[in-house]
């Protein structure tokens, strides 16, 4: 993919632009039929050096699982980066691991609710369930619209 293509093509993108959306997977196939109802479609990390459309954002499903792939792809592709916890931090993982899993390109980050982001030590940006409200489904589109405006920065 170029990378100057994909840039100006996000320069398009319209609040109501399907976006293409490079993401790993996740154990919540419930989370990845509702990105879908939104409208967007979901790329999965085997399948980015072959597809023909270019992606507008990476959505990273539990930053600690996948945080070395989203990173890099990230900075491969320019792309913006929205990290999505779906599970508590583990207790287990270094205070190194969790320093080295916040410290995304160009992210931003949220929590599907209140205790998952209390276990990051409240971290994430918002806290943002996924069900059928309306207003929920406004706030996801407007989210990911958002996200995948951002520009690409490295600090």
């Amino acid at each position: 993919m170029n990378i100057l293509a994909g840039i100006l093509d996000r320069e398009y993108i319209k609040p109501d632009t399907k976006l293409n959306i490079i993401w790993n997977y996740t154990d919540n196939q419930y989370f990845a039929q509702y990105i879908q109802k939104l409208g967007h479609s979901l790329v999965s990390f085997d399948h980015i050096y072959f597809m023909s459309t270019r992606p507008h954002l990476i959505l990273c499903n539990d930053r600690l699982s996948s945080y070395e792939k989203c990173n890099q792809l990230s900075l491969e592709l320019h792309l913006p980066v929205l990290v999505v916890d779906h599970i508590a931090k583990n207790p287990l993982a270094s205070a190194e691991q969790v320093q080295i899993a916040n410290n995304f390109y160009c992210s931003y980050s949220v929590a599907i609710n209140a205790d998952i982001s209390n276990s990051w030590d409240k971290i994430q940006n918002e806290i943002l369930p996924y069900n059928n409200d309306p207003n929920n489904i406004i706030a996801w589109n407007s989210l990911l619209y958002q996200v995948s405006k951002r520009i690409f920065t490295i600090l």
